[in-house]
């Protein structure tokens, strides 16, 4: 009994912590600007939209492309990002954001695997639970426009629509009632 139930908890826990795909998933993309002043960069209420490329499911296939060129095409555990594009500068945020639309994910990490960028580091790579942003001020081109590509791995999480505190009841309840099942089985065949 002890062996089983470890066993069930180990289980539990484990998957509480997988990582979610990617695939199925709702993103928006825009580029836009922000000051730090203004109220907090890529996810502040003063973020300044620039271009929206709307939302999309995440699929096979390129999900966003605007008209200046640039892209994002994302797979089960991470986006491929394109740039072509021009940037206004003196702005303490200046780039591009994805925001999570889909509920019960939330994102954990996102980590530059590579880029063809001079200077982009991952200190230009912005992440809050419920979105992504790659920040390209300082990066333009002495023409004024940005141009290469960014990978990035992203982690992502399911999130319980149950709070762990009532879960946890409700398991300790579950425990209970197989434990008294089992006790008045043992009682009724003696």
């Amino acid at each position: 009994m002890f062996r089983s139930f470890s066993i069930f908890l180990a289980v539990l826990f484990m998957g509480a912590s997988a990582q979610a795909s990617l695939i199925g998933l709702e993103f928006s993309s825009e580029l836009g600007i922000t000051s730090e002043a203004d109220g907090g960069g890529p996810f502040g209420p003063n973020f300044v939209s620039q271009i929206s490329a709307g939302s999309a499911i995440v699929g096979p296939g390129q999900e966003f492309s605007d008209h200046f060129g640039s892209s994002a095409d994302f797979d089960e555990d991470g986006v491929y990002l394109t740039f072509n594009s021009g940037h206004a500068t003196g702005w303490d945020f200046n780039g591009f954001r994805y925001l999570l639309l889909s509920p019960g994910v939330e994102i954990l990490n996102v980590m530059l695997l590579d880029t063809s960028i001079d200077g982009l580091t991952q200190a230009n790579i912005i992440f809050t639970s419920e979105g992504f942003a790659v920040n390209a001020a300082g990066m333009e081109n002495p023409i004024g426009s940005l141009y290469g590509f960014v990978e990035l791995a992203i982690t992502t999480t399911a999130v319980s629509d149950v709070p762990v505190p009532a879960a946890f009841v409700f398991m300790l309840t579950g425990i209970a009632s197989v434990a008294a099942a089992r006790r008045k089985k043992k009682s009724s065949l003696k």
